[in-house]
């Protein structure tokens, strides 16, 4: 019974391997917005060159934090899904945490794909 509170998650580590991926794709999209707008309208960056590399930066920066926490996901899924389970022992609280890092993890790799697609138009078309 202590092995398996050992390996049961807390509720805000669960809910942060849920919620780290969207958050971090809200933030790339509102923070690329205002530099793009700031760099256009401004003219902060100098040219249209640097605020592209800026954006693409920002992009590479929330991809990293997006794929950390896919490995993160991965490693808690697998921890929670090789479990045992003793008589008597209640398995919703662990069965919760193996659906939360699952769905962590595939929420992930949803939002690191949408974060791709938004990098297409900083390589294709004008910033401005």
């Amino acid at each position: 019974m202590a092995e398996a509170q050992d390996r049961q998650a807390s509720a805000l580590e669960q809910w942060v391997g849920v919620l780290a991926s969207p958050v971090i794709w809200t933030l790339h999209l509102l923070i690329g917005y205002a530099v793009a707008e700031a760099g256009c309208f401004t003219g902060v960056f100098g040219s249209e060159t640097t605020l592209r590399g800026v954006l693409i930066w920002l992009t590479a920066l929330g991809l990293v934090g997006i794929v950390f926490n896919v490995v993160w996901g991965y490693a808690r899924w697998r921890q929670f899904r090789h479990g045992s389970s003793s008589v008597g022992e209640d398995l919703r609280a662990f069965d919760r945490s193996a659906f939360m890092a699952l769905a962590g993890l595939l929420l992930s790799v949803l939002f690191g794909a949408l974060l791709l697609i938004n990098l297409y138009p900083f390589l294709v078309l004008t910033a401005c």
